[in-house]
């Protein structure tokens, strides 16, 4: 588990917090990488990872990722890195795809 998941810490520790669920994420799926005995990833983000609205509305896939905090900055940079996975990840540009397969998810309200 890779993760800071307190926003109230955040604003202690953003450094921390920036640490934690950005490098945190590079760090796993880069261990993916290099283990190819690993046939697939998920990774678990957090409705947290949008822009606040301040609305009613549950939130969308399509919806801007962002945040007002380092917590939520720090899950939407997470969400970005994902959004690699495919590319960097799980594909060795030297050999060509390696057949792995990963996913992101954020779950919420």
């Amino acid at each position: 588990m890779v993760a800071q998941s307190l926003v109230r810490r955040s604003y202690a520790d953003p450094v921390g917090t920036y640490a934690t669920n950005v490098m945190g994420t590079v760090h796993v799926l880069e261990a993916v990488r290099d283990a190819p005995t690993v046939p697939a990833v998920v990774i678990v983000t957090s409705d947290k990872c949008y822009e606040n609205r301040e609305d009613q509305r549950a939130y969308r896939e399509t919806d801007r990722l962002g945040g007002f905090d380092p917590y939520s900055s720090s899950k939407a940079s997470a969400e970005l890195v994902t959004a690699a996975l495919p590319q960097v990840f799980l594909h060795r540009y030297e050999t060509g795809t390696n057949g792995r397969s990963g996913v992101g998810s954020r779950p919420g309200m």
